[in-house]
């Protein structure tokens, strides 16, 4: 199938929002009241939410690998994504919002403009992709800008930067990303992959 095919009919499917929707609550109790049992509650909550955002994320990678350019992106992958877009906006809000107190010369002063600037650009791109392909917009360029961009982002933060136990979700992610790579690297082009997450 094409790269930009969108299956307009799945995208919607109530049942696929079931699973996404719940694990999003499920993760965002955790990392908010979670981080009431440490001293520095905005410091993790801004951790916490980061760390959900990856494992919320790490579903809709895992499909993207596996159907982009093969089947059509279906309502499974579109809503994954979007919980780790709404996940990852909280994260933002904590850091930028709350610990930064919502200054762009402070933020830049203390990540540097390369984290800085790739943390907004990261959720500006997301953000389109989730609206392009909410609306049923083939326009796969964006989805595969905003996938790399997530992916290079989280090395950068977790493996590369990351203090305990940072690397160790990181590479849960680079795992599950591995095994979907290898998954469809010996699967023929012409065979249907079945997976379909509700």
């Amino acid at each position: 199938m094409a790269m930009t095919t969108i299956d307009p009919v799945a995208l919607h499917r109530p049942s696929s929002f079931a699973l996404p929707f719940l694990a999003f609550a499920i993760a965002c109790t955790l990392a908010l009241l979670g981080a009431l049992a440490f001293g520095d509650i905005a410091y993790n909550r801004t951790r916490f939410t980061a760390w959900a955002t990856i494992l919320l994320t790490a579903p809709a990678l895992v499909l993207f690998i596996l159907w982009i350019g093969r089947r059509p992106l279906r309502g499974a992958w579109l809503h994954w994504w979007a919980v780790g877009l709404a996940m990852y906006l909280i994260h933002l809000w904590y850091g930028f919002g709350v610990m930064l107190k919502a200054s762009f010369p402070v933020t830049y002063a203390l990540q540097g403009s390369l984290v800085a600037t790739s943390n907004f650009l990261l959720a500006g791109v997301w953000a389109i992709s989730v609206l392009v392909a909410w609306f049923g917009l083939a326009i796969a360029w964006i989805h595969v800008a905003a996938t790399l961009l997530f992916i290079l982002s989280t090395i950068g933060s977790t493996v590369v930067f990351g203090r305990p136990p940072s690397p160790w979700i990181g590479a849960i992610m680079i795992a599950a990303l591995g095994a979907a790579t290898l998954f469809r690297l010996t699967r023929p082009r012409h065979d249907t992959v079945p997976v379909s997450l509700p």
